[in-house]
Order: C-alpha cells, then sequence, then structure tokens
C-alpha cells in the first residue's frame, strides 16, 4: 500500500488502495516496470478521470513499444508543435478592392456636407 500511496500522490488521486489497484500494480510490476516507471505513468495521468485504469493504459502501451526508463519515455514525446493555423476562408464578397481617397477628395466640402448628414441622421 506505500507504494500505492506514491502512485496517488504523483497522479493527484484521493482514496485508499484497493484490491484492484493491488493487482494493476502487481501487473506492472509483472510486465517489468520498476518504481520510478510506475511513477512516471503516474505523473503522467494528473488529467485522467480514472487515474489506476488510465496508468495501466500508459504502461501497457509503454510495454509494447518496448519502453523501459524515463529516457526513452522523453524520447517518444511528440516535439511541441506549431499552433495549427485553420486556412483562412475567402469570401467573394470581401475580395474587392477599397477605394482611396485624394487629400482634395477628403477636404471636398460635399463630402463634410455628407458627413454632416449621416452625424444628423444617426442622432
Amino acid at each position: 500500500n506505500k507504494l500505492l500511496y506514491r502512485v496517488f500522490e504523483a497522479c493527484g488521486h484521493d482514496g485508499k488502495p484497493t484490491k484492484s489497484d493491488r493487482t494493476l500494480y502487481k501487473k506492472w510490476q509483472a510486465m517489468g516496470f520498476n518504481e520510478e516507471m510506475i511513477l512516471l505513468a503516474a505523473s503522467q495521468s494528473t488529467h485522467a478521470e480514472n487515474k489506476p485504469p488510465y496508468i495501466d493504459k500508459v504502461l501497457e502501451a509503454w510495454h509494447a513499444a518496448g519502453v523501459s526508463d524515463p529516457a526513452q519515455v522523453a524520447a517518444r514525446k511528440p516535439a511541441p508543435r506549431a499552433a495549427a493555423q485553420k486556412p483562412v476562408r475567402q469570401v467573394s464578397a470581401q475580395q474587392y478592392t477599397q477605394r482611396e481617397y485624394t487629400e482634395a477628395e477628403l477636404a471636398n466640402e460635399l463630402t463634410n456636407e455628407l458627413l454632416e448628414e449621416a452625424r444628423n441622421n444617426h442622432e
């Protein structure tokens, strides 16, 4: 039970070890995993809802892949990838050329009148 308490602490699992937890621990030892590897798997299961079964799946995957030490675990971790960028959706209505105004057009009195009318209509 002392070893299981360490596993529970590493994964953030509350509670006391049960018979099924002890059976899982014996299974992990029979697979050839030492305490360090079991604790490493436990530390990777902090997000799991059902932690002991998750640890079991991690260790089964490592066993199937022939992983037996922490360096091999680190080598298996995928490199952090850049944030996946979604392709920009092209909308035809947005594919138009913006009109550019000259200083003379902007200073045009007609433009000022239109702006004033727009302000009055907005209020």
